[in-house]
């Protein structure tokens, strides 16, 4: 500990962002309560075009030392200010250290609804470290249903695998999908695949697959949407009669 507080004693004072950059990844291989200390010091000090050049690595030591202890407030609230200033890069990384975070700390419905919000990052890995996040979490808000419900829409395997066992905490049952369908329109985005995602996870009989489908019919649901809806529907209940 002793040679890297004199390694640090140097390096602060250096404009090398290489030279910052090594030692953040340094300290972040070994990563000790010690270190916040060190963190704190280069977002408080770097100037402003350094500290763009060092964040990343910043925000990793932040995350990993966050495994170890529960962090104070203002780290949370700092991660929080950069994602929305920060490129993919960055924001992943934002993400990830939420994850290694929740270890020791409770998240906020701020937070929550943040990785909610990276769920729709054109960046798969980044929206497959925020549904890792929340699926680590107890409780989730209605509020990140729309997200969920739009991840959906997805062709990546692992996206709908993780996405499913999040909305399962969620909505547990036929009757709370349909509800939570209604809510806030959030059946208008859902694309013909992700209907077919929902209605295997949801169904596994005739009898309660055709409760749905009543309830869709009789809905307010428009139309348009409400055609795509009993069309799919259909389809799988022909599947589920030849496998039943």
């Amino acid at each position: 500990m002793k040679s890297l507080e004199k390694q640090f004693n140097i390096v602060k004072k250096s404009k090398d962002p290489e030279e910052l950059n090594d030692f953040l990844i340094e300290i972040g291989k070994q990563p000790r309560i010690e270190f916040l200390s060190f963190i704190d010091y280069f977002i408080e000090n770097c100037d402003p075009l350094l500290f763009q050049q060092v964040k990343l690595n910043l925000i990793y030591v932040l995350g990993e030392v966050g495994k170890l202890i529960k962090i104070h407030d203002n780290f949370i609230s700092f991660l929080f200010k950069e994602y929305n200033n920060s490129d993919r890069w960055v924001r992943g990384e934002i993400i990830s250290a939420f994850n290694k975070i929740s270890i020791n700390v409770t998240l906020s419905n701020k937070i929550i609804e943040l990785l909610g919000t990276a769920l729709n990052e054109e960046y798969i890995p980044n929206s497959i470290n925020a549904l890792n996040a929340l699926y680590k979490l107890n409780t989730l808000p209605k509020t990140i249903l729309r997200n969920i419900f739009n991840v959906f829409n997805s062709s990546n395997s692992e996206i709908i695998e993780l996405s499913t066992a999040v909305l399962f905490k969620i909505v547990k049952n036929e009757e709370e999908l349909f509800e939570s369908l209604l809510q806030n329109g959030n059946y208008k985005i859902l694309k013909k695949n992700a209907i077919r995602s929902l209605l295997i996870i949801y169904f596994k009989s005739l009898s309660s697959i055709e409760s749905f489908s009543q309830k869709i019919f009789e809905s307010k649901i428009e139309s348009f949407h409400k055609e795509i809806f009993l069309k799919e529907i259909e389809t799988y209940k022909r599947i589920l009669s030849k496998v039943l």
